[in-house]
């Protein structure tokens, strides 16, 4: 399997949830979002960092073994990248529909508060 996310998504999702992360991948890399296979401590695993305008803001894991009931996953970094923007109400909505609580995984030391502007 090579490095490309799309391909992973194909390869490891099904249905509605592949169409879903094919969807939100295509916007990022619209976007300008580039996708960087972890070969350090996650190499492990289908984990992904992104990266916009030059600064880590997001991580997407796929099919994650320790967590079977995601699929998929996406989780924010303290990034300044997208301090100016201001998010529409449906952007608001379906980002409050999949918020996850924290489960204190170990790996960053607890769970951050998160602002949707």
């Amino acid at each position: 399997m090579n490095e490309n996310i799309i391909d992973y998504i194909s390869e490891n999702l099904n249905d509605d949830i592949k169409q879903n992360a094919l969807d939100f991948v295509n916007y990022l890399q619209s976007s300008n979002v580039e996708f960087l296979k972890d070969n350090g401590y996650w190499k492990d695993k289908i984990y992904f960092l992104c990266k916009f305008n030059g600064e880590y803001v997001c991580f997407i894991a796929i099919k994650d073994p320790d967590e079977p009931h995601n699929d998929w996953t996406i989780w924010s970094e303290d990034s300044n990248a997208f301090e100016d923007v201001i998010a529409d109400e449906n952007v608001k909505n379906a980002a409050w529909k999949y918020v996850d609580h924290c489960g204190k995984c170990g790996s960053c030391g607890g769970g951050k508060k998160k602002y949707l502007r």
